[in-house]
């Protein structure tokens, strides 16, 4: 899959490249998630100079651990962890 992903990261822009890739992380994560996060960590690297699309791909790594669910087993909303993500990993520049 990152050998796909790798043909084209380069001519499109990092944020466009992360909405991408965290939908198909989040694939891998369901069927292995040492994979997934090996996934995230080489996109990482591509689009670290974009403040914005490396929030966003944090914030995919956060919602993989938590594995988007609660106590009571029902979907937690990762908006509220992205927006918290973003906001702090922006305040850091």
């Amino acid at each position: 899959m990152f050998r796909f992903i790798s043909e084209f990261e380069h001519r499109i822009n990092a944020l466009q490249l992360v909405e991408i890739v965290l939908p198909i992380a989040k694939y891998i994560f369901d069927q292995n998630k040492e994979a997934a996060y090996e996934f995230l960590s080489k996109i990482e690297k591509t689009v670290n100079k974009d403040k914005i699309a490396l929030a966003r791909v944090h914030a995919g790594q956060i919602e993989l651990r938590l594995n988007h669910k609660d106590a009571s087993d029902r979907l937690v909303d990762i908006k509220k962890v992205r927006v918290c993500t973003t906001t702090w990993f922006l305040s850091q520049y």
